[in-house]
């Protein structure tokens, strides 16, 4: 595991353990994409907007993940599915935030 990825993990690992895991992705989302003088609407419709999709990710995954407390294959296949989408946005996230490597 690279040094920003444990950082990431050790932070993660903190949040959560303080009931704070979303609040803390919002906060990393805030500093990567919104405009420092954004105005106060902006930030407070788009921490609208990352909540919802937490909520909707964990309503979803109680609603469809099989009963009883070990995992079936059907639930890794749809946390597999579920992996590959985020890769994907990850993927357009990276491409839209960080700096261009090159001349310039």
């Amino acid at each position: 595991m690279d040094q920003h990825k444990e950082i990431a993990a050790a932070i993660n690992k903190a949040a959560v353990d303080n009931g704070k895991l979303i609040e803390t992705g919002f906060d990393s989302l805030r500093t990567l994409a919104i405009a420092k003088d954004a105005p106060q609407v902006q930030v407070d419709e788009m921490r609208l907007a990352f909540m919802a999709g937490a909520q909707h990710l964990w309503g979803a995954m109680m609603d469809f993940l099989d009963p009883g407390v070990d995992e079936t294959p059907a639930d890794l296949m749809r946390m597999k599915s579920i992996q590959d989408e985020l890769d994907r946005w990850e993927q357009k996230i990276r491409l839209r935030i960080e700096p261009t490597k090159g001349g310039g």
